[in-house]
């Protein structure tokens, strides 16, 4: 997860000589840049921070068992077993291995709450805010921190839709 003070960091096209695998997950083909990092579409919003609608694509996560390239290949696995079925993770009455991945995806965003207690906030855009009021060594309090992708892409795009929906909560 990226959070480079005073770095423009907003989602740019891949360079012509770009990796064939992305530089956090190391799973998928990368899709865009941010900060010269070239990643994939489930990696690219735990760097996007300064994106328009970072907010409704991902959240802020308590998970220091992970590190953000494990989460995302997770997420990118959740999601490859929904689509299998031809389901969402956001689907209603599920049974199987889609109920399995929903119910792994949902623990997930259960981690929100943690975050919550020790940034104050679990929106990606107050992330930088955050972590400047932190009280001392918000290098060890930041350390457990990721980024859960929630929506499939940034929704001011129509190419980039979001197949996902959260509630915003006022934190």
């Amino acid at each position: 997860m990226a959070m480079m003070d005073g770095a423009d960091l907003r989602v740019g096209p891949l360079a012509q000589t770009a990796p064939a695998r992305c530089d956090c997950c190391g799973h998928l083909p990368p899709a865009g840049t941010v900060a010269g990092l070239s990643l994939c579409t489930t990696c690219l919003p735990a760097f996007a921070l300064d994106e328009y609608d970072i907010d409704c694509v991902t959240r802020l996560i308590w998970c220091p068992l992970f590190d953000q390239g494990a989460l995302s290949r997770l997420v990118t696995a959740l999601q490859a077993v929904s689509a299998k079925h031809e389901t969402t993770l956001w689907s209603q009455e599920l049974s199987g291995e889609p109920l399995a991945a929903k119910r792994v995806f949902d623990t997930l965003k259960k981690q929100c709450e943690p975050a919550v207690r020790l940034l104050g906030t679990d929106r990606p855009s107050r992330l930088r805010a955050a972590a400047r009021a932190l009280p001392r060594r918000p290098d060890h309090a930041l350390s457990g921190i990721r980024c859960l992708t929630v929506g499939s892409w940034f929704a001011k795009s129509p190419a980039r839709p979001i197949s996902g929906t959260w509630e915003i909560q006022t934190v």
